[in-house]
């Protein structure tokens, strides 16, 4: 049941970039994807206008703040009670802290 989630929000993507492209204003486009539904998404809505130039520019992985290791203990230690939400959300901000995708190289990076 949750792919059918998954595949709902890519179509959404297309839609919503096929919607932007259709006003007749742009002379080119440039996609910048980051994620397993979004560059498929967008890919799928630019062509339905491929009319246009179209360049896509992935955004490339996501540095990690903290290794592996470390996630993995936290999550851990809040699963079973150890810490609080507090330094879980702590962690999830050092984890990932800057653009691109996902730090586990999903799909995305292929």
């Amino acid at each position: 049941p949750g792919m059918d989630m998954s595949l709902f929000s890519r179509d959404l993507i297309a839609q919503s970039t096929a919607f932007s492209l259709s006003h007749n204003m742009f002379d080119g486009n440039l996609l910048l994807g980051i994620c397993d539904k979004i560059a498929p998404g967008q890919l799928m809505g630019a062509l339905a206008y491929g009319h246009l130039p179209t360049a896509f520019i992935p955004a490339g992985p996501m540095a990690t703040g903290i290794s592996n290791e470390e996630k993995v203990m936290i999550r851990q230690q809040h699963a079973a009670g150890e810490l609080g939400k507090d330094s879980l959300q702590e962690m999830e901000c050092r984890a990932y802290h800057s653009s691109g995708t996902c730090t586990f190289f999903g799909t995305a990076n292929t």
